[in-house]
């Protein structure tokens, strides 16, 4: 009786052990974080501070040629084209403020 009660209950383990990957955890650390009423201004203050670093540094061409990559945005004949750093300024930072203001 003991014995069949110990091994359901490590067979259980095991099985949520299998669930439980490592990609798993990391999910669940991030959305923790994402939780935080400080979330949001850590990011911003962690981004800044790379931002600065790497363009103060000899990576400053490599920073702003990946600053200057086209993206656009296609539906049909309508088409929004601007460089990755316009987009930055214009659509995320709005988006950061809006979402920010819950």
């Amino acid at each position: 009786m003991i014995l069949g009660h110990t091994l359901r209950v490590l067979e259980r383990r095991s099985e949520a052990c299998a669930n439980y990957t490592p990609i798993r955890k990391a999910g669940e650390a991030i959305t923790t974080f994402l939780e935080l009423e400080s979330a949001g201004g850590l990011l911003l203050v962690a981004t800044t501070i790379l931002a600065l670093i790497f363009s103060n540094s000899p990576l400053q061409q490599a920073y702003d040629d990946v600053l200057k990559i086209p993206v656009e945005i296609r539906f049909g004949s309508f088409l929004i084209a601007k460089p990755l750093l316009l987009w930055i300024n214009d659509g995320l930072m709005a988006a950061f403020f809006l979402l920010g203001k819950r």
